[in-house]
């Protein structure tokens, strides 16, 4: 499957629809043994009432809301961190939704996801199999938002992973378009 590359600074000031996915692969080792899947991390856009987008998403120690701009920084100083010899780099895509959410889906999705923010991290209720009230992971807490949309989830949203997140709504979203982070050095856009 070819993908697009876009440059960092489009990422960072084009405006992304609600409930764009990000998700990142070779993220945490630990999380690439548990889950067997190199996709380790997801994360979901909603817009504020200025209409500002912001991604959240739980990661330790707690959900948050971080603006892309701080959240590319972030990722990027943490692939520039790693070497060959350590593990591979990061690689950071984004999911568009085919459809554009409603105003009430797009209303619902930012009032969950900011009635989430400071819940405490935790993969707890992945490894039991059972939800827990006190914390939440990455594919949890996307899933919850899914499921309040009502887009289609399994039972339980504390057993999925970040690869079945993104598995689960790939019919409804756009092709995968990674963003360009410098430790991958690519900066032109190729297209199919």
């Amino acid at each position: 499957m070819n993908s697009f590359l876009i440059v960092a600074a489009m990422f960072m000031t084009t405006p992304l629809e609600d409930g764009t996915l990000i998700y990142i692969e070779h993220g945490r080792r630990i999380v690439e043994l548990g889950t067997d899947s190199i996709i380790t991390h997801v994360a979901i856009i909603a817009t504020d009432k200025d209409g500002v987008n912001w991604i959240y998403e739980a990661a330790p120690p707690r959900v948050r809301r971080i603006s892309l701009s701080a959240y590319y920084k972030e990722i990027t100083a943490i692939n520039e961190k790693r070497t060959e010899k350590e593990r591979k780099h990061m690689r950071m895509w984004i999911m568009k939704p085919k459809v554009k959410f409603s105003s009430t889906q797009a209303k619902r999705l930012s009032v969950f996801l900011e009635s989430q923010v400071g819940k405490r991290y935790s993969i707890l209720s992945y490894l039991i199999k059972h939800p827990v009230k006190r914390g939440c992971h990455c594919a949890e807490l996307v899933s919850h938002a899914f499921k309040r949309l009502g887009i289609i989830f399994g039972e339980k949203p504390c057993e999925e992973n970040p690869q079945s997140v993104v598995k689960q709504v790939a019919k409804y979203y756009k092709r995968p378009v990674e963003v360009c982070l410098p430790a991958n050095q690519e900066v032109l856009v190729t297209a199919d």
